[in-house]
């Protein structure tokens, strides 16, 4: 690679089982609603659901996670249905499900009292990371005790004559960082990427950029999350969830397009 020195509901979706984190729940309502978590994709080991109730606006109480569910993800095109076993409270996971793009695949969860959910989503084609290009960017009147801010342009070719949305998991140094990092390709479609995104860093930070290639429901649901967590919405509102039933949260169904790991020099 090159390196130029150059809630409320709000689900920021979980780093799990080695891969993403946990979230919390808020919502303006007294009635406690399903929070379900799921994502797959074309990688091994990302089938993971996350089952738990939605809390209250004022209620600080670790959210309650919800057990002994059935839950399963089927293959449109063959029919094949992959259970999700619980490994431990109110998660589920299915190491051996690899999905492929193109195909089309329906999330299942029926709660122990009956009550049903689903989702039926695409996993779009895979758009590979090449490289990243950094600087360190001039931060007018930041406090001498913050660490510098780093610019990150990730590098890819956006596929032409098609709506095209990504999102990039950010680690620094191991820690996912919190906020969310989604693009749609408007304004460089058929290009090579020219967004950019900013964290805090130091030299010799270690960082790891993983793109997953998302589609349009996902998309819409982490940006309802982001504005919520930036405050840049006057009232907080639930994300507009892609699972049916009543339900809150999304179903994430992307293509890995390669994560690269590097130090900043």
């Amino acid at each position: 690679m090159k390196f130029q020195h150059i809630l409320l509901v709000c689900l920021s979706f979980f780093t799990l089982i080695s891969c993403e984190k946990e979230i919390d729940i808020e919502v303006d309502d007294t009635t406690p609603k399903l929070v379900i978590e799921a994502m797959m994709s074309d990688r091994q080991g990302d089938a993971v659901v996350l089952l738990s109730l939605s809390r209250n606006l004022n209620d600080a109480s670790e959210p309650t996670k919800v057990s002994d569910a059935e839950v399963s993800i089927k293959a449109i095109d063959n029919d094949e249905v992959f259970i999700l076993n619980q490994i431990e409270e109110g998660v589920y996971q299915n190491e051996s499900l690899v999905g492929e793009p193109g195909k089309t695949y329906r999330l299942e969860v029926q709660l122990s009292d009956g009550s049903a959910f689903s989702s039926l989503q695409s996993m779009p084609r895979k758009v590979e990371l090449t490289d990243v290009t950094y600087r360190e960017r001039d931060v007018a009147f930041q406090d001498e005790e913050d660490d510098p801010v780093f610019e990150f342009q990730p590098i890819f070719l956006d596929p032409a004559g098609e709506d095209n949305y990504y999102q990039f998991i950010v680690k620094r140094n191991g820690v996912k960082e919190k906020d969310i990092f989604i693009k749609e390709d408007q304004g460089f479609d058929g290009l090579e990427n020219s967004q950019k995104f900013s964290i805090e860093a130091n030299y010799a930070d270690v960082i790891n950029i993983d793109m997953h290639n998302i589609n349009e429901s996902a998309y819409e649901y982490l940006l309802g999350v982001k504005l919520n967590l930036s405050q840049s919405t006057a009232t907080p509102t639930n994300p507009t969830s892609n699972i049916t039933g009543d339900a809150l949260g999304y179903f994430k169904v992307f293509s890995a397009g390669n994560a690269l790991e590097f130090s900043l020099e």
